[in-house]
């Protein structure tokens, strides 16, 4: 990001955070550079509603922070979400947009061009993925070559999903293998989300840092974290994964 910044010519309008799977981003550290450039921090919070770090919740730390409230969120109103921000200016803006662009008292003038994102009185449902989590760290935490995604000190994850690596030589089996075994049990898996860099639709943008996002992206998995799942379900994702890393290491 410092990279990028000093070389961009026009200063972005924001920079913007995720909260990966519901793990705090390096607030302190993002928060420090900005103020350098004097750029605010945008929060996209949508995975980490329930989340801490150094005792401030997640969805609080940007001048605008989004959270979406889709289906496989962790409030649903099966879509929309909600946008917070303390800033009186940005909220009255906010809500301007949301209808439709127009005054919302008398005369109703049309000022912006917005859009209807009013939402419908859906009730929301909480999940309990940290729970989850925890069973799976509890059972699968001595296996070989697995490391689940760490939580650094001074913050809480929320573990909307339960991600780690695989390390092909101790585990003896690559990633894609271990989803396969897992997906020919009928389990399904998710891989770490590719690098925007890899995605066809920013190939022609500049590139910073390192190779760490195609390293997490080709031994990182994700594994069945959804609130409806059942003991039973979450018992029968062990035992496939335990069984599939003791045939590769011949336990």
């Amino acid at each position: 990001l410092e990279t990028s910044l000093k070389s961009l010519i026009k200063r972005p309008k924001a920079i913007i955070v995720v909260d990966l799977y519901g793990m705090p981003a390096h607030w302190v550290e993002l928060q420090t550079v900005a103020d350098q450039h004097e750029i605010p921090l945008v929060a996209d919070a949508a995975e980490s509603l329930g989340s801490w770090l150094d005792g401030r919740a997640c969805g609080t730390m940007g001048v605008l922070n989004a959270i979406s409230f889709n289906q496989n969120k962790i409030i649903t109103t099966l879509g929309g979400g909600t946008l917070m921000t303390d800033n009186s200016i940005l909220a009255a803006k906010a809500r301007q947009m949301a209808n439709q662009g127009r005054q919302t008292e008398s005369p109703f003038e049309q000022i912006v061009a917005g859009g209807n994102y009013r939402m419908n009185p859906i009730a929301a449902h909480f999940g309990v993925w940290r729970a989850i989590f925890g069973q799976y760290q509890s059972a699968l935490g001595e296996l070989p070559g697995l490391c689940f995604q760490p939580e650094r000190v001074g913050s809480v994850s929320n573990r909307w999903l339960t991600a780690f690596t695989i390390d092909p030589v101790q585990a003896g089996a690559s990633c894609s293998q271990v989803a396969i075994a897992l997906r020919e049990s009928g389990i399904e898996t998710r891989p770490v989300f590719a690098p925007l860099h890899r995605q066809k639709a920013f190939k022609e943008c500049a590139f910073y840092g390192s190779l760490l996002a195609d390293e997490l992206a080709r031994t990182g998995l994700c594994l069945p974290s959804g609130s409806g799942l059942s003991e039973e379900q979450i018992r029968r994702v062990i035992e496939v994964l335990r069984a599939c890393f003791a045939k590769k290491n011949g336990l």
